[in-house]
């Protein structure tokens, strides 16, 4: 017993020490009471107690409080309430505060018998427990958790199920996965109605980054930096997507992947291979139908405008006697007599069937000179209005004209076409219509008439002329009869 001490007491871990008035103008270290402890044999085995208090065996006593061991120390002085050592090493201390510190050890909390508990308070009259249980043999947990086998988690949190963690950041560091295995898995994020809005963001930062959706590893729906979103099924349905009413009787959108198809509002309908089906459609602007420089170009203030090869085809037939028709000699080799005539042979309708072969209805012009030695000629001018929804002619050989002789012999009978545009240039070239004779022949302009750049998608309104000459010799005849030619519609 170290000096300075004075004890009352009856016997041994009964004795009572209370400190005597020590001078206060010293430093000094002071025990109250000191026990050493030493042993150096080693052939017994033995237990040595240093300080043993036992209260295990007194007598029973309900209303008596009893402390085993009991400090108080002025929480104004320096010094711990309790301070244990090993090999003059801290290894268990408690403050004059409280603070406890474990230095170089460990707590176990519980035995075989009973579970462990650790009770908190929160410096109220709040306490919460911690309880440990259904533990492994001999298990070790590590925390920070480095392979992410052993978790921790809080009941009240209800992220208690296999794999969870206290946050899904933790989750994301250590390179888990969150599987759900309860009965009840679902994952749910609810947003509180607060006075200040709640917002779920996530957030793709820097470049190749992304966030997926799959379905048994693969994914169907996948969002990437840029804002971009790609969605593709892991099998081809015909509702992949869908956009309902509120109360899911009505389907306002539908993607169908089978058919390479969209629905909107439950449009049904009938055209092979269409991508898209719609009950009603307004475009307020513009809607362009096809590809390329061939589509259809529907404008609010333009109306309906073809261009290319989706312009439809329109044909002209202008029939004798033609109206806007002169006729005209040029002053040489111009006598003869100039009819007009109608000829049929069609079922039923029998006129002139020596002019008409079986199935022929014509009428025509009918040139005939009596002069032997001399062909005579006459003109035919046609002058003609284009349509305003001229836009070109549809072929290089669609201007025909019929045309009928009674010899096709040199310098006798014959019919010639040509065209002019409004500026008088010949457009194509001059040609014979009748190659036989006594027979009417629909024979096509020579030369192209899509080349003509007097008579183009840009010449709408403009006015043409057709000329056709007629020779006739010895009593001969030159017939005339349709001409025709088909045009691209621009409107």
């Amino acid at each position: 017993m170290q000096q300075g001490l004075t004890g009352t007491g009856a016997g041994p871990f009964t004795n009572v020490y209370n400190l005597s008035t020590i001078s206060k103008t010293e430093a000094a270290t002071i025990y109250g009471q000191q026990i050493r402890v030493n042993d150096t044999s080693s052939s017994i085995a033995h237990t040595i107690y240093g300080l043993y208090v036992d209260n295990s065996t007194g007598t029973t006593n309900a209303s008596a409080t009893i402390n085993s061991i009991f400090a108080n120390v002025d929480s104004a002085n320096a010094g711990n309430l309790l301070q244990l050592q090993s090999d003059s090493a801290n290894v268990f201390t408690v403050s004059n505060t409280g603070a406890t510190t474990i230095q170089n050890g460990s707590l176990t909390v519980g035995d075989s018998d009973s579970a462990g508990t650790i009770v908190l308070s929160d410096g109220s009259s709040n306490t919460g427990t911690i309880q440990l249980a259904a533990l492994g043999s001999n298990e070790v947990y590590i925390f920070p958790d480095s392979d992410g086998s052993d978790t921790v988690c809080l009941l009240d949190l209800n992220n208690c199920a296999t794999g969870g963690t206290v946050t899904l950041q933790n989750a994301y560091g250590n390179g888990n996965n969150i599987t759900t295995t309860e009965a009840d898995g679902d994952i749910e994020f609810d947003l509180a109605d607060t006075t200040t809005d709640q917002d779920f963001v996530v957030d793709i930062q820097g470049t190749g980054n992304t966030i997926q959706f799959q379905d048994g590893g693969t994914a169907f729906a996948t969002f990437s930096d840029g804002g971009k979103a790609l969605f593709k099924p892991t099998s081809d349905a015909t509702d992949v997507f869908r956009i309902q009413n509120t109360a899911g009787t009505s389907t306002v959108f539908n993607v169908d992947t089978t058919n390479t198809r969209i629905t909107v509002n439950g449009a049904s309908g009938d055209l092979a291979n269409r991508d898209l089906e719609v009950v009603d459609a307004q475009v307020t602007t513009r809607l362009r139908v096809g590809t390329g420089s061939n589509y259809v170009d529907f404008q609010a203030n333009g109306g309906q405008i073809y261009y290319g090869t989706a312009r439809p085809t329109q044909t002209v037939t202008l029939i004798p006697e033609f109206p806007g028709a002169s006729l005209w000699g040029d002053g040489t080799y111009n006598s003869g007599t100039m009819t007009s005539d109608f000829c049929s042979n069609e079922t039923g309708l029998s006129v002139n069937t020596s002019i008409c072969g079986s199935g022929h209805e014509h009428n025509y012009y009918a040139w005939t000179a009596t002069d032997s030695g001399q062909a005579q000629d006459y003109d035919i001018y046609v002058r003609y209005q284009l349509p305003k929804d001229f836009g070109g002619f549809s072929a290089s050989d669609t201007i025909k004209l019929f045309g009928w002789v009674t010899s096709t012999t040199s310098n006798y009978d014959k019919v010639e076409l040509s065209l002019y545009d409004d500026g008088g240039n010949q457009c194509g070239s001059t040609t014979t219509i009748n190659s036989s004779n006594t027979i009417w022949e629909n024979t096509a302009m020579t030369g192209d008439e899509t080349a003509c750049t007097g008579i183009d998608a840009d010449d709408a309104g403009d006015t043409i002329t057709f000329k056709i000459k007629v020779y006739a010799r010895n009593g001969g005849y030159a017939r005339v009869g349709e001409l025709s030619f088909s045009y691209y519609a621009k409107f």
